[in-house]
């Protein structure tokens, strides 16, 4: 089973996930850094998904696996924007941040 054999369509949770930070950043990206990071987070979430059966298991059982991937792509951008040395969303790390996705609003 690959993420595609779900309802999840990895590319757009991606995007969504990178207007998202643009908008809490007030950053905007140049479109080919826009693309780098979609196809970075579409790339992973299929990679952990095919390899990782415990991510796959939490996915597929959460109550919305949407917004499941969402967060993880969060995740994912900020630690890929930290080490790339771009701008980054501080965020407390005592404070819990429930992003919400407006994927198909």
């Amino acid at each position: 089973m690959t993420i595609h054999d779900t309802t999840l369509v990895p590319y757009l949770i991606a995007e969504n996930v990178l207007h998202t930070y643009m908008a809490e950043t007030k950053i905007g990206m140049e479109q080919i850094t826009f693309e780098r990071y979609s196809t970075f987070l579409e790339k992973k979430s299929e990679r952990i998904f095919d390899t990782n059966e415990s991510f796959r298991i939490q996915l597929l059982n959460s109550k919305d696996e949407r917004q499941f991937l969402f967060n993880f792509m969060y995740h994912w951008l900020l630690a890929e924007v930290q080490k790339q040395k771009e701008p980054l969303l501080q965020i407390d790390m005592f404070h819990n941040v429930n992003l919400q996705l407006n994927l198909f609003a």
